[in-house]
């Protein structure tokens, strides 16, 4: 439910730019609070499950959010010009780019991932 919402977060308008950039702080701790739940319920156990990693692609998916969120605040910022000179691709598409294909493919290949 919280990659979702970061995901319908992705769609707001820049319009509506103090709720977009404070919703991915607020997912991150929901999963910070789920995730220590979850601990506290279950024995703990010496090795990495599949739900703690998906706890942490979640993590990730809340960051990279979070600084799309922030850099569409500001279309001029030095970070998005160096990325452009540099890539000649926009970071905003970038962040954009890398938030899908993480949460579309991440789990599957966490699945597939030991340790």
């Amino acid at each position: 439910f919280g990659i979702i919402i970061l995901a319908i977060n992705e769609q707001i308008s820049n319009k509506y730019s103090e709720i977009k950039i404070a919703t991915p702080p607020t997912i991150l701790l929901a999963f910070i609070f789920l995730q220590s739940g979850f601990q506290n319920e279950i024995a703990q156990i010496s090795y990495v499950t599949y739900l703690d990693k998906i706890y942490l692609l979640c993590y990730f998916l809340a960051i990279i959010s979070m600084l799309s969120a922030v850099m569409s605040s500001n279309k001029n910022n030095r970070f998005n010009r160096f990325i452009y000179r540099t890539f000649n691709f926009s970071a905003l598409k970038m962040s954009r780019y890398i938030f899908v294909g993480s949460a579309i493919f991440g789990p599957v290949i966490l699945f597939f991932t030991t340790g």
